[in-house]
């Protein structure tokens, strides 16, 4: 099972659209689990009514180590609210998780809202992490290098090709 992680905080615009995609994949074994972080808005009630498991989540780091406690799935997968992507990314994502024995592995998607401050982050990410051309669809696929190199030896890491 695939455990989906998000942390969010006033995410009530966003979300639905996310929990859509997922409820749209190929790949059905998964739960999702919500990582609120005191919301003003009804981020906790879009949570609820599509079936999500709601924790309290904080920055978004406490968020995804809060929603990890919970998790029940052998792979977790941790999400921010403002992406999507193309139906069968989980069931990719899984089976080539798999079929490589990973421990950890790390992707690219651009959000889909129109932060300043995410467009900065995006693109000094990429400026340092990404050294191929930019694929044109919404989902960059990568392992970021730097967390490879500080990780154990013994961890597999490895870039999803998806």
């Amino acid at each position: 099972m695939l455990s989906i992680i998000i942390p969010a905080y006033n995410e009530e615009e966003y979300l639905p659209k996310l929990l859509k995609c997922i409820k749209n994949q190929t790949c059905k074994d998964y739960e999702v689990i919500v990582a609120d972080a005191d919301s003003k808005d009804k981020t906790r009630q879009v949570a609820k009514k599509h079936g999500c498991k709601i924790v309290k989540g904080g920055l978004p780091a406490v968020g995804r180590n809060s929603g990890a406690k919970i998790a029940k799935g052998d792979i977790l997968l941790f999400l921010d609210a403002d992406v999507w992507f193309d139906d069968n990314f989980l069931k990719n994502a899984i089976d080539e998780f798999q079929k490589r024995k990973l421990d950890v592995a790390g992707f690219y998607i651009h959000p889909i809202g129109d932060n300043v401050v995410d467009k900065i982050f995006f693109a000094i990410l990429f400026l340092l992490f990404i050294k191929e051309p930019v694929i044109t669809n919404n989902l960059d696929v990568f392992i970021k290098k730097l967390l490879c190199r500080t990780l154990s030896r013994s961890i597999r890491c490895g870039r999803l090709s998806l």
